[in-house]
C-alpha cells in the first residue's frame, strides 16, 4: 500500500461537475484531489473486503443483542418491530484504521446517513478510466451495480408506488449523494421525488409531500435522532411507512456501539478496546468520541506524554466513549483513513481520505485510489 504522486486531469473539475460533483471544494477548501492516489494490492483489497463483512457480521449481531434488550421498553417497539420484519437496510461506511501490515481496525461505523457515495461510487471510477495508464489497473469499487441491484431487491419486497428522498436542505453535498441514489433507483424502475425535509408535512398519523401525496417509503439522508426532534417526529414511529435506512439501524446507529462490540467481541483482530468511561481504559492513548457526534466533531486525543488533539463541534453535551487510540498509516505529512462500504449487506467497495491533522473531518481531503 503506497501514496503515488500522479497528474491531475486537465479538465478534472469540468468532469466531475458533468458528473454531479460539484461540491469538489468546500468551505474554500480543497476536498477532492488527484494530484495523488493510493495503490494497494490485491491481497490487501481482499484483507479490507474480509474485514468489512466480519465487522458488519458483529454489528447485526450486537444489533440483535440490542433489540432483545429494549423488547419490555414500550418507547422503542417501532424499532424492535422494524428489526422482527428485516426491514430493508441499503447501505452503510465503515471507517477504518489500515496500513497494509496489521488487521483493519473499526474506528466507527456510520451506519444511518453515510456520505463520500459519489465521489466513492462514480468520481473515481471516472478519474480511473479517464487515464490511459491506469487501463491495466482496477478498483475496489463495485458501489453502482450493487446499489442498483439493491433497490431491484428492495422494489421487489416493498413494491412501492413512489419512493420519497429526503435531505437537510442547507448542504450541497447531502443534495447530490441523495439526488445520485435517486437515479440508481429509477435505474431499477423505481419511481421517486427529492425533496428538502422542510417540505415533509404530517398530520400526526402520516407524513405528506408537497402535493399531499402519502409517503409510504422514505429514504432520509437525515439522523433519526434529528427527525424525531421535529414537530412531527413522532409519526416517524407510528405512522405506517417503511424508513431506508431502517428504524433497527437507529438502535446501533451511535458511538454507543463501538463498547458493545468490544464487549461482545474482545480481542477481535478487527477492533480496538473501547469503554464507556475513560477510567477503563488501559494507561495507553484513546479518543474520546461524542456518542451522537458527526464529521469528527468535539474529538478529544489524549496520549501519553501529554500530546492532545481535539476538534470543537456541537456534539460536547451527549455523553461520550472513549476508545484505544490507532496511529493511522502516514504518508509524508498526511494520515489516511479508508472508508468501507456495504451495499445490502456485502461489501462494495472502498474510499481514501487524508489531513495533516490526527482527528479526519467533513473537509479532510478525498484520494482516489486503484489496486494492482
Amino acid at each position: 500500500m503506497q501514496r503515488v504522486i500522479v497528474s491531475p486531469r486537465p479538465d478534472f473539475k469540468k468532469r466531475n461537475a458533468e458528473l454531479g460533483f460539484d461540491f469538489d471544494d468546500m468551505d474554500g477548501t480543497v476536498y477532492w484531489t488527484e494530484d495523488a492516489a493510493y495503490e494497494f494490492r490485491s491481497s490487501e483489497v481482499d484483507e479490507l473486503e474480509a474485514a468489512t463483512a466480519e465487522i458488519y457480521r458483529m454489528c447485526l449481531s450486537v444489533a440483535e443483542k440490542v433489540v432483545d434488550e429494549a423488547r419490555d421498553d414500550a418507547s422503542k417497539k417501532a424499532f424492535v418491530d422494524s428489526w422482527d420484519r428485516d426491514d430493508f437496510s441499503l447501505y452503510g461506511r465503515f471507517d477504518l484504521a489500515y496500513n497494509g501490515t496489521t488487521p483493519p481496525k473499526l474506528l466507527e461505523f456510520n451506519a444511518e446517513t453515510p456520505t463520500s457515495l459519489v465521489e466513492s461510487a462514480v468520481i473515481q471510477w471516472n478519474w480511473m478510466r479517464d487515464r490511459p495508464e491506469f487501463k491495466s489497473k482496477d478498483q475496489f469499487n463495485s458501489l453502482h451495480e450493487k446499489l442498483i441491484a439493491a433497490w431491484v431487491r428492495f422494489a421487489k419486497l416493498e413494491n412501492p408506488r413512489r419512493l420519497h428522498f429526503i435531505y437537510g436542505s442547507e448542504s450541497v453535498e447531502d443534495f447530490r449523494t441523495v439526488e445520485y441514489l435517486a437515479d440508481t433507483a429509477q435505474q431499477a424502475g423505481i419511481a421517486v421525488s427529492i425533496l428538502p425535509i422542510e417540505e415533509v408535512g404530517s398530520n400526526g398519523v402520516a407524513y405528506y409531500d408537497v402535493e399531499e401525496n402519502v409517503i409510504t417509503h422514505l429514504f432520509k439522508l437525515y439522523p433519526t435522532e434529528w427527525m424525531l426532534a421535529e414537530d412531527f417526529g413522532g409519526t416517524l414511529t407510528t405512522a405506517r411507512i417503511k424508513t431506508i435506512e431502517p428504524l433497527w439501524k437507529h438502535l446501533i446507529g451511535s458511538k454507543l456501539l463501538l463498547p458493545k462490540l468490544w464487549e461482545a467481541f474482545p480481542d477481535h483482530p478487527n477492533l480496538l478496546p473501547c469503554y464507556f468511561s475513560q477510567d477503563s481504559m488501559p494507561k495507553m492513548g484513546w479518543v474520546a468520541k461524542p456518542i451522537w457526534g458527526r464529521e469528527g466533531q468535539n474529538v478529544v486525543i489524549r496520549l501519553p506524554g501529554g500530546v492532545e488533539d481535539m476538534t470543537e463541534g456541537d456534539y460536547e453535551d451527549g455523553g461520550y466513549v472513549h476508545q484505544q487510540y490507532a496511529e493511522l498509516p502516514r504518508f509524508g505529512s498526511s494520515r489516511m483513513v479508508i472508508g468501507s462500504w456495504i451495499i445490502d449487506g456485502e461489501p462494495a467497495g472502498i474510499g481514501c481520505r487524508e489531513d495533516e491533522g490526527r482527528i479526519l473531518t467533513n473537509l479532510s481531503r478525498y484520494v482516489p485510489h486503484y489496486f494492482v
